[in-house]
């Protein structure tokens, strides 16, 4: 009874330590409308069924990711969370649309979160806050909660195990992770460790750069289990950030910068992109116009570069001098091929046509013709490269405009999933209606069949 007291104590503490909760049930609220996976470890009560079932899918998809990530059975889960739905889309929105809390019921430590609708089922933000709950029941399988104790995870493990958990599912944005590698704005791994700021979660170099972490410690020998080991203790550390990092990963102790070093190159790894995986328009012409450029010595030492407009000076050059310039392109623009855009193809293959036609060795001139045959195939060189640089700049301003279509889709996304499932809602109501019962012992027993899933 002492110990139920105490833990009783603690958990007061934890709730007046959150802020002090705003959502109150509203008008509509029905606390006997619930649905539950099969093993009844998450609870939702509250709004309609299909916006509860659209919550216990995304619930279960988090849980399923979660649970992969540190080599455990979705089964495992020991103690419930409940998900209070309270509001409408388009209500006054509260200071807070979430509130996390924990509740003892019997011998059973619950843990619940409070959400506001006034936004709607915002993925991306609720993925985080759910995220967060399946580490804390994690945590609170085996410890024993003490008055002085707090348990709040740091924002780079928070936002690092679900960044590592869309990699492993294949949902991760790797274009992302190139940009922010590529900028070269991010975060030491000290600065990575030590922040603690709401604010943190909401910014993609920390999230890319937390994920990359978390996917560098779970890449180290037997990391899952020591991942697992390492969130059960974290909300509850009260040492320093690195003081937990080098408990569960004695690795990371081994020379002062090798956490450094593999997260460094975790993240290169994660940035690159797949062998089968093509370039866009863009990203082609901007490659291509690298690649076409010759560069070479001159008598002075001088590196001179060449672009495709200037390919005419190359005749300047010894025989031999030319072909070692062209070479090095030649070669990359084949190996370019396979990764390029593939409607770029055909170009890339021009552009080859015409590194080979500057390289051939000229023959003797005629005395019947006013043109030799090496004179006419640079009359031809001068015109394929004209008609190459007028199909790539047709290609661009198709790559640009495709570029912002697609951006402006995904600013439109959210919204337009809205309405297409709110028109699939319609239709259902409707095709509901369309039958009515007919009083039938068969139809009276499916009737209450439903309301039992209701």
């Amino acid at each position: 009874m002492k110990s139920i007291s105490i833990l009783c104590l603690v958990l007061t503490l934890f709730c007046s330590a959150q802020e002090a909760q705003i959502l109150t049930p509203v008008q509509g609220f029905q606390t006997k409308a619930q649905s539950t996976d099969n093993e009844k470890k998450i609870i939702i009560s509250g709004a309609d069924t299909q916006t509860r079932s659209r919550l216990l899918f995304l619930s279960q998809d988090i849980r399923k990711g979660f649970c992969k990530l540190i080599n455990l059975p979705t089964s495992s889960q020991r103690l419930p969370i409940h998900i209070r739905l309270y509001g409408a889309e388009g209500d006054q929105a509260p200071a807070r649309l979430f509130n996390k809390s924990l509740s003892l019921v019997g011998n059973e430590i619950q843990i619940g979160l409070d959400l506001h609708l006034a936004k709607g089922l915002i993925e991306q933000e609720i993925s985080r806050h759910l995220t967060e709950l399946f580490m804390l029941e994690l945590s609170l399988r085996e410890i024993q909660l003490n008055e002085n104790e707090t348990t709040e995870f740091p924002d780079w493990l928070k936002a690092g195990v679900l960044e590592a958990a869309r990699w492993q599912q294949d949902r991760a944005d790797r274009q992302l992770y190139a940009r922010v590698f590529q900028s070269k704005a991010l975060y030491t791994v000290d600065e990575l460790l030590e922040q603690q700021d709401s604010g943190s979660m909401l910014d993609y170099n920390f999230q890319v750069c937390s994920g990359a972490m978390v996917m560098a410690l779970l890449n180290q020998p037997d990391g899952s289990r020591h991942l697992a080991a390492m969130i059960q203790e974290a909300a509850q550390f009260q040492g320093e950030p690195n003081q937990l990092l080098t408990k569960h990963f004695p690795q990371t102790t081994f020379s002062k910068n090798s956490l450094s070093k593999w997260w460094a190159l975790q993240l290169a790894t994660m940035s690159q992109r797949p062998v089968n995986e093509l370039l866009s328009i863009t990203e082609t012409e901007q490659r291509l116009s690298q690649l076409l450029k010759l560069q070479y010595l001159d008598n002075e030492g001088t590196l001179m570069t060449l672009a495709p407009d200037q390919y005419h000076t190359l005749k300047e050059l010894p025989l031999i001098q030319q072909k070692e310039v062209v070479k090095s392109t030649y070669n990359q623009l084949a190996i370019f091929l396979t990764e390029a855009f593939p409607s770029y193809r055909p170009i890339i293959a021009g552009y080859q046509e015409v590194l080979l036609a500057l390289t051939r060795t000229p023959p003797k001139k005629r005395f019947w013709s006013f043109f030799s045959r090496s004179e006419q195939e640079q009359l031809d060189t001068a015109v394929m490269l004209v008609n190459l640089a007028d199909e790539r700049a047709i290609f661009d301003k198709l790559g640009t405009r495709v570029t912002d279509y697609l951006n402006w889709y995904q600013l439109e996304q959210p919204e337009s999933q809205a309405h297409h499932f709110e028109d699939f809602i319609k239709a259902k109501q409707q095709l509901d209606t369309a039958v009515p019962s007919d009083g039938g012992p068969i139809s009276n027993y499916l009737d209450d069949i439903q309301k039992l899933y209701e």
